[in-house]
């Protein structure tokens, strides 16, 4: 067990997801742009989800994993979404709270 090293670091560093984060969301972009861009995304999954389950359904895709893939990664984004919109209104009831 002494020969096994886990070297975790750069798979869950922060640093590295948020620069990634940071670089891929345009300075020009407001919330709402980014937010709408997202919902569309989680959109864009769950049709493409369903239309796999379709074509699985009449026979024209053999491959199972792939369907379950694209209904899970569906499923993540949905729930990636909600956690979302809860921080938001969490947010939003707090600056409400603040009285000037």
């Amino acid at each position: 067990m002494e020969g096994i090293k886990l070297d975790l670091n750069p798979v869950l560093s922060t640093k590295s997801i948020q620069s990634d984060l940071i670089n891929s969301v345009d300075t020009k972009q407001n919330f709402g742009e980014i937010l709408s861009k997202a919902i569309d995304d989680v959109n864009g999954a769950q049709v493409a989800s369903e239309n796999m389950g379709r074509l699985l359904a009449i026979g024209e895709i053999d491959n199972l994993h792939d369907v379950q893939i694209a209904g899970q990664k569906a499923e993540l984004a949905l729930n990636l979404m909600v956690q979302v919109r809860n921080k938001i209104l969490d947010a939003y009831s707090e600056i409400n709270r603040i009285q000037f």
